[in-house]
């Protein structure tokens, strides 16, 4: 039969799985409020850093479409389709994700970056430090001589004159 004519005949079916009462009680319900304290603590960051001159409105937006998310988890739960709420506290979960990491790279314009501040200063306290000791060597009155001993001497043994 040329290529044309094959035909095929297929089904396709979906299957939900729906999340057991003890997955509601142990990890749904308890993932929402986690979800809602995560994002109460972001907004208050956010805002923090948003007054202090940071331009957050990337974390702003992703802030808002996991509270909307939230939002819609909270009705599903409502309504009991706990199938969906769970979908949508993954989605949530990911939004939250995202706008910590970008919260956390945020820089305040006009700060000062701390660390090479502090290793030049470690480096150059070091530079001091060895200048006044070499100083201090140079000062002290020599030491006896002592006399030179043979490598090859045993520690016990002294040298025969």
């Amino acid at each position: 039969m040329p290529p044309s004519r094959r035909l095929k005949a297929g089904k396709s079916f979906d299957i939900t799985v729906k999340p057991s009462n003890k997955t509601v009680q142990e990890q749904i319900f308890p993932d929402y409020d986690r979800y809602l304290e995560i994002l109460a603590e972001l907004e208050t960051t956010v805002s923090s850093l948003g007054a202090s001159g940071a331009n957050v409105e990337e974390v702003q937006a992703l802030l808002l479409n996991a509270r909307s998310k939230l939002s819609q988890a909270n009705q599903s739960l409502e309504s009991k389709d706990y199938f969906t709420a769970q979908q949508l506290l993954g989605d949530a979960k990911g939004l939250l994700d995202a706008a910590s990491t970008q919260a956390a790279s945020i820089s305040i314009p006009g700060s000062v970056p701390v660390v090479p501040a502090d290793f030049t200063l470690m480096i150059i306290m070091a530079v001091i430090a060895g200048v006044i000791v070499f100083v201090v060597y140079l000062l002290l009155p020599p030491g006896k001589s002592k006399p030179a001993s043979s490598f090859f001497e045993k520690s016990g043994e002294k040298k025969k004159k």
